[in-house]
């Protein structure tokens, strides 16, 4: 069940695309209240497909039941892993095939004292690691043998950072360090069980080092009632796979194409400033320039799905209504996958574009050019190949049911959109519009049932 007061994702839930014209208002009112920008169209009573009741999905997950027992033999002889780390995902049940291999000298222990910087005791680990011995030569069960480990696994990262408060050191959570600087921008605000803290440096900064664990975020209490949208670029490589092509597949949604392909990517994050937005409005109170780049930008390796929209050049995105489009993809995700506000990014990448560059918003994307939805944790964590596998119709006619009732899309931008230029109420006018007429030939009309 699916309880939302974000008046944008009411709009892509619950309203439809008005039947007879489905182009915004030119202009907007000279004076529009606070409220104009999130004011929908009358709304257009249709029958819900039924898709929309199973509404947010769930990203695949580890598995449960026997076959734990295939990626616990993955995880043991691939890398030496932690015990309570063992037991933390896997369950307390494994003890006794633990303790009957380490009986039989099947499972190397290696002992472990550490010290962590907000302790002043030492912590004793074991890490254990198991041998091709402990492996079972076939499929059957046997109680006192590992199964077959699981074919290309994708072992998780074992490289964590801590988000921890500055005045108690109390940490707050552990977050993947490769990706924790695309999640925790610095001067987000955000809310935990905690209450609200915002990020306000990283402990590998000069001024911070000594006090926290290197990479560790540091944040604090925040009292005010701002919320926070990124401007930055986020540049994306494919990496070349011997099993994999680059080329994306034409697949045809509606009667033209839309290019899309599934990649192992590396990210490179390029922060611009941070937004303070008022919380009901959404208006933009403060804008806060990030310091010059003197360091290296932070690289994320891992899985993308990418969507390119100009495949055909029978018709084409600009580069406004491709930020549209992009911003849009941002505000539904939420509603169709549970959890992808921390699993998944998506940014809008132009092919040969210097990151501190940005063309006229009339720039015609090229065939390249593609917007991106990205895993957030190092070497993927599924959320991409969920997409793909459940197809991309779902999220861009949500995207379409929010834009074509918008009645300004200042405010969608906003929120969600993360290009740092800004763009003229005219130019946002006549980007709706195309972008509009761009879903509606790529796009087959709705007519209830799976999509």
């Amino acid at each position: 069940m699916i309880t939302l007061s974000n008046p944008i994702e009411r709009l892509a839930l619950f309203s439809s695309i008005p039947p007879e014209d489905t182009s915004p208002p030119i202009s907007a009112p000279a004076t529009p209240s606070p409220s104009d920008n999130l004011a929908p169209l009358p709304p257009h009573q249709t029958e819900s497909p039924a898709w929309l009741t199973h509404l947010p999905r769930p990203f695949l997950r580890p598995p449960s039941g026997a076959i734990i027992r295939r990626h616990l033999a993955s995880e043991l002889t691939q890398h030496w892993t932690e015990i309570e780390e063992l037991l933390h995902i896997f369950g307390n049940d494994i003890i006794p095939l633990l303790r009957e291999l380490t009986r039989r000298g099947e499972i190397l222990l290696d002992p472990r004292k550490t010290l962590r910087s907000d302790s002043r005791h030492y912590q004793n680990q074991l890490y254990a690691r198991a041998l091709e011995s402990a492996l079972s030569s076939s499929d059957a069960p046997a109680a006192t043998l590992l199964p077959p480990p699981v074919a290309n696994v994708d072992v998780a990262s074992h490289d964590h950072v801590a988000l921890r408060e500055r005045s108690t050191l109390l940490e707050l959570d552990r977050i993947d360090a490769q990706s924790a600087r695309f999640l925790y921008y610095p001067g987000r605000i955000f809310d935990s069980a905690h209450g609200r803290h915002i990020v306000i440096s990283y402990s590998d900064d000069n001024a911070t080092r000594g006090a926290f664990d290197v990479g560790d975020i540091i944040v604090e209490p925040f009292l005010g009632d701002d919320i926070t949208s990124p401007q930055r670029r986020v540049v994306v490589e494919l990496i070349a796979s011997p099993s994999a092509s680059l080329i994306p597949e034409k697949r045809f949604l509606g009667d033209l194409p839309i290019g899309l392909g599934h990649f192992p990517v590396q990210c490179m994050l390029h922060h611009r400033a941070t937004l303070r937005l008022a919380p009901h409005t959404h208006t933009i109170r403060q804008r806060i320039y990030s310091r010059d780049e003197t360091s290296q930008a932070p690289r994320l390796r891992t899985r993308a799905l990418g969507i390119f929209p100009n495949i055909d050049p029978a018709s084409a995105l600009t580069l406004a209504e491709a930020r549209l489009l992009c911003a849009a993809l941002r505000a539904v995700l939420p509603l169709l996958y549970r959890g992808s506000d921390t699993a998944i990014g998506t940014t809008l990448h132009l092919c040969d574009l210097p990151p501190n560059t940005s063309p006229p918003s009339n720039h015609l994307l090229s065939p390249t050019d593609a917007i991106y939805v990205f895993d957030l944790h190092s070497d993927g964590n599924g959320a991409s190949q969920t997409i793909e596998r459940d197809g991309i119709t779902p999220m861009l006619h949500l995207a379409q049911n929010l834009l074509a009732n918008l009645s300004s899309p200042a405010t969608l931008l906003n929120i969600y959109d993360e290009w740092d230029t800004p763009l003229s109420p005219d130019t946002l006018d006549e980007a709706l519009t195309g972008l509009l007429t761009w879903l509606t030939r790529h796009l087959h009309a709705h007519i209830g049932g799976a999509p």
